[in-house]
């Protein structure tokens, strides 16, 4: 249709003079100029009802991105509204997987007192920072190095924190085409080869009397959840259609499922798909509330549901 209608009318030069490019062009931007107009003045159609009765702009507001307390979590000093309380007992560390887990945690306990120290892509260790050559420039792997580190500083100057929950995907871990950075020089990815520096820096938390708390990634699947809820809700059809099954995500994590049960045998992990994944089918809504709001980060209330039916915090301040 439109190499007949489009393509071989303006290769025809008797025909597409220039006034009827000019006039042709024109006309559909300024159909495009009247739709954006429009759609400014109803506020992008964000107050659309939908067949929920929800408005699209709540449905929006609700798949926001989750930065946990504040985006601004990378930098120092911590800023106050990266913190819940002066004297935090409760470091959250790692990237964008460790702030998806902080409505959670207040959820369990509004009180908590937390710290958020978070950079996205950058990986809870104070030893070594995995990058790849094609997708994370050194210098990317750098700045992640000197955020860890001033984590470490952190907490030598404050003596408050009692837990660190870390979390990350952890596949750079465990990615075999991968490098990794370290004092002694820079080696291939192998779960044997960071392992000891992992372990490494939980004992270093350890000698300071903090006690780590290391939460595995969510399952997923190989499409965004969050969308497919999003357009299941839009046209009213059946959202359990958005599941899938775990079995297929633990063959895709099979490798950092392995390397965190190692992990287990002495330290505490935790493992959100015991809630998120009922017989074998990992849910994308639960009792209305929708879990992720992409492929695999948690939502701002699908997190506050699973943080609270889990007890995050009491799953945090246990004792060992």
């Amino acid at each position: 249709f439109s190499w007949r209608f489009v393509e071989c009318p303006f290769r025809n030069r008797e025909k597409a003079s220039t006034t009827f490019v000019v006039r042709t062009l024109s006309f559909f931007a300024l159909v495009v100029i009247c739709i954006g107009v429009f759609g400014s003045i109803n506020k992008s159609f964000g107050d659309k009802t939908l067949a929920n009765g929800e408005k699209l702009s709540a449905l929006d507001h609700r798949l926001r991105t989750n930065h946990g307390l504040a985006k601004e979590c990378f930098s120092f000093p911590v800023k106050k509204k990266c913190k819940t309380s002066d004297a935090p007992e409760i470091l959250v560390w790692g990237d964008s997987y460790a702030m998806h887990l902080v409505p959670g945690i207040l959820s369990s306990n509004p009180e908590a007192k937390i710290v958020q120290m978070t950079k996205s892509i950058c990986s809870p260790s104070f030893y070594f920072v995995p990058y790849h050559e094609t997708r994370r420039v050194r210098s990317a792997a750098q700045e992640c190095w000197n955020f860890n580190k001033n984590v470490l500083h952190w907490l030598d100057q404050n003596r408050s924190v009692k837990y660190a929950v870390l979390a990350s995907p952890f596949g750079k871990f465990v990615f075999r085409d991968w490098k990794f950075i370290t004092d002694e020089g820079v080696f291939p990815v192998s779960p044997d080869a960071t392992k000891p520096y992992f372990l490494k820096t939980l004992e270093a938390l350890k000698q300071r009397g903090i006690k780590p708390v290391i939460f595995a990634p969510t399952p997923h699947t190989n499409f965004d959840i969050g969308l497919c809820v999003v357009r299941n809700i839009f046209f009213d059809d059946d959202l359990s259609v958005c599941n899938f099954q775990l079995g297929a995500s633990q063959q895709r994590q099979q490798d950092v499922i392995k390397y965190l049960s190692d992990i287990a045998e002495d330290y505490h992990v935790i493992w959100v798909s015991d809630e998120i994944c009922k017989n074998e089918v990992c849910n994308a809504v639960i009792e209305d509330t929708i879990i992720y709001r992409d492929t695999s980060h948690l939502s701002h209330e699908g997190s506050a549901f699973i943080g609270r039916k889990m007890k995050f915090y009491d799953l945090i301040t246990r004792p060992n």
